[in-house]
């Protein structure tokens, strides 16, 4: 298969808008075009890229506008088919070594990680592409953070890798494999570093992981009468009331579904759940981790897990404040209910 072929670019800078036309001609389909543009700086000053996504305009032809100050804008544009050969192409202001723009930046785009669970023990894999236009004179270097206390950099022994930008192509990649050891929802960050400590970082994720299933759901819906339970910490005022429980969470392969979090007392104690970041689901019991907002007896942003044990009918909430470490951590409140026969609690993996 052959590489796209750039075969024009229109730039023409109005009133505050930069717009971008660009034609592009290959045998094979086109997956993408995009562009970084950004104002002219002056020499050895470091500039800040937007990225611009060009949307198809029929005929192999892509255009976009974007809002930039000034009228010199340097531009940078690179075309993807569906092979993955790439075809770039610049504006004559910019130069790599820092010629005519000083030292730019790496940056970092198209972060990937699994949209579906992974099961605990099951590698993962994570990548990003790298863009460097300053060439072999200005390295760059990868720092992969898995969000689980693991890190890794290519050439360290880890199980990372760099694919560089050079003089002759400036777009790279890196890629990484990681083992969660244990179930959760692990936000992952890539940092890509030049040699003049000019940095870019990325989010990935979150990779959810979970321990038996990667696919579950679970249901919990009742009221029942407020008693405390060894362990428990449960709000002034609620002994003797009844609670209102509603629990509806879970995953269907890649997608989250609809969701109901709710624990009531009446005018006494309000919890209500904003969403939830995984279930997980282990034999009868199913763990329900996420955040949320107690609007009585005072507003407060909270985050929370639920466990729901169908063999038992117990369901416990636990809400810590938010930002707070659930392991060094006192909880604000943890409330134990059983739900009695007639109250539905639904356990699935």
């Amino acid at each position: 298969s052959t590489k796209p072929i750039i075969t024009g670019v229109q730039a023409n800078p109005a009133g505050g808008t930069f717009n971008l036309a660009v034609n592009v001609q290959d045998q094979s389909p086109i997956v993408r075009v995009m562009a970084l543009v950004t104002p002219t700086p002056a020499p050895n000053v470091l500039t800040t890229w937007q990225l611009l996504e060009l949307t198809d305009a029929g005929g192999g032809a892509w255009q976009g506008d974007i809002s930039l100050p000034g009228d010199n804008i340097q531009w940078l544009i690179m075309a993807v088919d569906t092979h993955g050969n790439t075809a770039w192409s610049m504006s004559k202001q910019l130069a790599f070594d820092g010629e005519g723009g000083g030292d730019y930046p790496p940056i970092l785009t198209d972060p990937i990680a699994p949209a579906s669970p992974t099961l605990a023990g099951d590698a993962v894999s994570l990548s990003a592409d790298l863009w460097d236009f300053d060439g072999s004179d200005d390295a760059v270097s990868v720092t992969w953070d898995f969000g689980d206390g693991a890190s890794c950099s290519p050439g360290s022994g880890g199980t990372c890798e760099l694919d560089a930008p050079t003089d002759a192509d400036p777009f790279g990649a890196t890629t990484a494999t990681h083992v969660y050891a244990e179930p959760g929802a692990y936000t992952v960050t890539v940092t890509a570093t030049d040699a003049s400590g000019l940095s870019d970082t990325i989010t990935l994720g979150p990779v959810v992981v979970t321990s038996e299933s990667t696919q579950g759901s679970v249901t919990a819906n009742g009221q029942v009468r407020v008693t405390e339970r060894e362990g428990d910490i449960l709000p002034d005022g609620v002994l003797g009331d009844r609670w209102k429980v509603n629990v509806a969470a879970g995953y269907s392969a890649a997608v989250i579904e609809d969701f109901n979090i709710r624990f009531t007392v009446e005018e006494v104690f309000d919890f209500r759940a904003d969403s939830f970041d995984y279930v997980d689901v282990i034999g009868d019991t199913a763990l329900v981790v996420g955040s949320g907002e107690i609007m009585l007896p005072e507003i407060q942003a909270v985050e929370y897990t639920i466990l729901v044990d169908d063999a038992t009918n117990l369901v416990t909430l636990t809400l810590w404040q938010a930002g707070s470490d659930p392991d060094t951590t006192t909880p604000l409140y943890r409330i134990t209910v059983r739900l009695g026969k007639r109250n539905a609690i639904k356990v699935e993996g």
